[in-house]
């Protein structure tokens, strides 16, 4: 899904570079990072992920709703701002 979203979003290809038998890319924080929470967000809709806490809903039971691992969707509690939602569950 990040992959899908960085040709959604419009950015620009990475660069792959060989010297001496060693490869290495060029790495944008800010893209990856946009990428990856457009994706986490796309498979963890946040409406669904409130109700499910507020349900009482483990992470492990959202996880398998949802079929993606639990530290994905430990990752769309924080940057959602719903932790201490499921403290209270």
């Amino acid at each position: 899904m990040e992959e899908f979203f960085h040709l959604r979003l419009g950015h620009a290809p990475t660069v792959v570079r060989v010297s001496g038998g060693q490869g290495a890319r060029d790495f944008n924080a800010s893209t990856e990072s946009e990428a990856y929470g457009s994706g986490a967000a796309a498979l963890v809709p946040y409406k669904a992920l409130k109700a499910m806490l507020g349900d009482g809903m483990s992470v492990t039971e959202i996880a398998d709703h949802f079929h993606v691992s639990e530290q994905l969707v430990d990752f769309r509690m924080q940057v959602s701002k719903l932790v201490r939602r499921r403290k209270r569950a």
